[in-house]
């Protein structure tokens, strides 16, 4: 099955999306385990943009760059395979966060209108 269609990854992208980062974290965590190769880093990068956010959301800018800049790399790497989600969205943003020019977290997105879940968020 496609990552993007598991439960665990839908239950984590609206837990991130939601604000619950740490809940995210955890949803990816069990599909991160089971996936290798290019998933696995997407899942990777995924769960560190959350651990950025859970440092961020608690005042924390040190934990905020430490955790993103270990994310930044795997989701860089990802858009030259991922077309489900708009990742230069959340890499943008995120940089602006760590860079003080934004104040509200990247929202995830679905992009393709093939997707099945598209419809869903």
């Amino acid at each position: 099955m496609p990552i993007q269609q598991t439960s665990e990854f839908i239950q984590g992208f609206e837990l991130f999306n939601a604000g619950h980062y740490w809940h995210a974290h955890e949803a990816w965590e069990v599909q991160w385990l089971q996936r290798n190769g290019n998933e696995r880093d997407l899942l990777q990068g995924l769960i560190q943009t959350a651990a950025a956010l859970v440092h961020w959301s608690r005042g924390n800018p040190k934990g905020l760059l430490l955790n993103w800049h270990k994310a930044a790399p795997k989701l860089q790497a990802a858009l030259t395979w991922v077309d489900f989600l708009d990742l230069q969205h959340v890499i943008v943003t995120m940089q602006a966060l760590v860079d003080d020019q934004a104040k509200h977290p990247p929202q995830l997105r679905f992009v393709s209108a093939s997707d099945p879940l598209c419809n869903q968020h």
